[in-house]
């Protein structure tokens, strides 16, 4: 939750964000 606060203050690396919270999201489905 905290990365995703920070990336939405930033809103900067957008992709980055993106594959981050996609990446996260496979390791909890895998998990």
């Amino acid at each position: 939750m905290a990365g995703k606060a920070s990336s939405k203050g930033k809103s900067e690396p957008g992709a980055l964000g993106k594959i981050y919270l996609i990446g996260y999201n496979a390791a909890l489905v895998v998990g």
